[in-house]
């Protein structure tokens, strides 16, 4: 827990516990209209009775100042109460807020109620998920206590109209509390008590901003962070932390300037009256060389413009997609994914017409993922997400740079009789992926006796197959390691060589020379 934090808590629980000296009162009754509340004050308890099945209390309290309520209704046996909250605007009572989180015989609290100078009505009435019944014997006790507004949330803030503004390098303090809104009726997020913030973008120079985006964790809340643009439409969804624990967004990027909102929400009207939550908010602006959130289809792929890109992985179902628009096209280039402890990188690759070439996932968690060399004929797209997601902080970098060599290679993918690359006398490849198979054509006028060589791939077995000019299979030769074997073969104007894996070295080649007899 950060010092700020812990100042927060500190503040918090002084303010609640060192100033509350309480009194008692009891109601009087009649106070069942707006018009015969009966005044109550702060830090003094008030004791009450839900005589009936159709009693309603109600009670008003003068605010001179801005500040922080926390409501405490104690249970009336046998009896589910609730309390429905309202803000007295030119004699006119406006229900703002209602808590009504729990079944009969328990009662009712809200930790964090901003008020401003003027009058609020608080109404004991019963609560809608139990039958409605009296109880003349157990009175119930409403306690009102105060602190001083910090840099927190105006609840309620239940919609954007009320969303509480924040701003750059700023630190806001909230509440996972009530457990519910009875007066959310969006068919979406029905009763589900959602905190909105909001938060102005200015864009120059059409350079994007970044943001960062942090929410602690609280006991016993699985929380949930969402990020719209003024349209109210979502653009990112935020929730791969388990109960108790944060929710984090990694340089987002925005390109455009407007008002965005956040929603902080917890999941299964999971609540906590006792610990706040902290939210954390910060801007930067866009490094080309960094991933812009969010490219997670081909039309929205982030260019790779030097060659390099660093990224995050933001959830298990996150997928990133870039393009490389080589400055040299129908040369080989190799491709190389780095990520942190924990991340277990799948890298796909498609050409420009979005066909699938291939995809990597060669090594495990923490492991980079490495494509030693494949021809580019146009642009490319490529696509990074993971299989497992064990990172605090998911990140990866995604590296491309041009492959110079001598040797005649394969081209990817060719694991078909028609993508088979065409061999004249000598060709090195790879087995760039799990159960990788290379095709190689061989084609002659006539019938052709030749001797195939075959240097096999270091810490590696490889079984090489010739075929016949349906592909059909004549003879087949398993390679240990870097061994070198060869043998002759006749082919009837074509056939092909097989390469396949038995067990797969990705990081060595194999080299296959034909010479004709």
């Amino acid at each position: 827990m950060n010092g700020y934090k812990k100042s927060i808590l500190l503040i918090i629980f002084l303010s609640f516990t060192m100033s509350c000296k309480i009194s008692k009162n009891s109601e009087t009754e009649p106070n069942n209209t707006f018009s015969n509340a009966n005044q109550i004050e702060i830090n003094k308890e008030i004791t009450g009775y839900l005589e009936s099945e159709n009693d309603i209390d109600n009670y008003y309290l003068n605010i001179d100042e801005e500040q922080i309520l926390k409501i405490e209704l104690s249970g009336i046996k046998g009896v589910n109460h609730s309390i429905n909250i309202f803000k007295n605007e030119n004699s006119k009572p406006q229900l703002i807020k209602v808590i009504d989180d729990n079944r009969k015989s328990s009662s009712e609290t809200f930790a964090n109620l901003y008020v401003q100078s003027g009058q609020y009505i608080f109404t004991i009435t019963h609560g809608s998920r139990d039958l409605k019944k009296g109880n003349i014997e157990t009175p119930y006790k409403l306690l009102i206590t105060s602190r001083s507004y910090l840099n927190e949330e105006k609840e309620p803030d239940d919609n954007p109209y009320s969303a509480t503004e924040i701003g750059d390098k700023s630190q806001t303090m909230g509440y996972f509390s009530p457990a519910q809104n009875s007066l959310n009726n969006d068919p979406i997020s029905r009763m589900k008590e959602i905190d909105w913030y909001k938060f102005n973008i200015n864009i120059s120079d059409n350079t994007p901003v970044l943001i960062d985006l942090k929410l602690s964790g609280v006991t016993g809340v699985d929380s949930v962070v969402s990020v719209l643009n003024s349209a109210m439409e979502e653009i990112i969804n935020v929730d791969s932390a388990g109960t108790g624990e944060g929710e984090i967004i990694t340089d987002f990027g925005i390109k455009e300037s407007g008002i965005y909102y956040i929603q902080v929400s917890s999941k299964n009207f999971l609540f906590n009256h006792d610990t706040p939550y902290e939210l954390q908010l910060d801007y930067k602006t866009y490094n080309q060389n960094s991933e812009l959130e969010l490219n997670n289809s081909f039309e929205k792929a982030n260019i790779i413009s030097n060659n390099i890109i660093t990224g995050k992985i933001n959830s298990p179902g996150d997928q990133d997609f870039y393009q490389f628009i080589p400055p040299f096209k129908n040369k080989y280039y190799k491709a190389g994914c780095t990520g942190v402890d924990g991340l277990d990188i799948i890298m796909t690759v498609y050409d420009n017409n979005r066909n699938k070439l291939f995809e990597i996932n060669n090594s495990g968690p923490g492991g980079s993922e490495t494509i030693p060399y494949f021809m580019i004929k146009n642009s490319v797209y490529f696509s990074v997400s993971a299989s497992s997601l064990a990172a605090s902080e998911p990140q990866y970098t995604l590296a491309i740079e041009k492959f110079e060599s001598n040797e005649v290679l394969e081209i990817e993918p060719n694991n078909s009789k028609n993508t088979a690359n065409l061999i004249n006398n000598s060709i090195t490849g790879f087995i760039t992926y799990k159960n990788d198979i290379d095709y190689y054509l061989i084609k002659y006028e006539g019938r052709q006796k030749v001797k195939i060589s075959v240097r096999g791939v270091k810490d590696g077995k490889i079984k090489i197959s010739t075929t016949d000019q349906l592909g059909f299979i004549i003879k087949s030769k398993e390679i240990e390691s870097d061994e070198e074997i060869s043998f002759n073969e006749i082919f009837d104007k074509k056939g092909y060589i097989i390469v396949e894996p038995i067990v797969a070295n990705f990081e060595f080649p194999y080299i296959i020379n034909i010479e004709d007899l």
